[in-house]
């Protein structure tokens, strides 16, 4: 498979439950595409201000790299995974995303996850994580 792009995500697990936004139709990690001369770190931190208007994030720790294939355009990527806290209070969703949702691992099916969020979560949970 040749990767197209790298994204980054933020596993954000607060009281059991894992943070996930409403994308594309999709529930997906806070993260997004990073721009030309930032770190993985810089992007997660920005994604989390511009989905969660103006969350902040601290503790970022890389946790592991996924290849999967985007649901819409069917391109194959890497989302780069970092597990990470909430600084402060959880802003409210912008209007980049259609809202937001603390999900425990025992409602997964109920929530339609995108291949790679599917394959974070179950990883998470085999790690102890989630």
């Amino acid at each position: 498979m040749s990767i197209e792009k790298k994204v980054v995500g933020a596993a954000i697990i607060s009281r059991g439950r894992i943070l996930l936004v409403n994308n594309s139709n999709f529930f997906i990690p806070v993260g997004g595409k990073i721009k030309a001369g930032e770190t993985d770190e810089q992007c997660l931190r920005r994604e989390a201000r511009e989905e969660l208007s103006g969350t902040e994030l601290k503790n970022l720790r890389f946790y592991k790299d996924f290849k999967a294939i985007t649901p819409t355009s069917r391109k194959p990527f890497i989302c780069a995974i970092y597990l990470a806290e909430i600084d402060g209070l959880l802003g409210n969703a912008s209007a980049e995303i259609s809202g937001y949702v603390w999900m425990p691992y025992s409602s997964r099916d109920s929530y339609r996850l995108s291949d790679a969020t599917r394959e974070m979560v179950e990883s998470l949970h085999g790690d102890d994580l989630f």
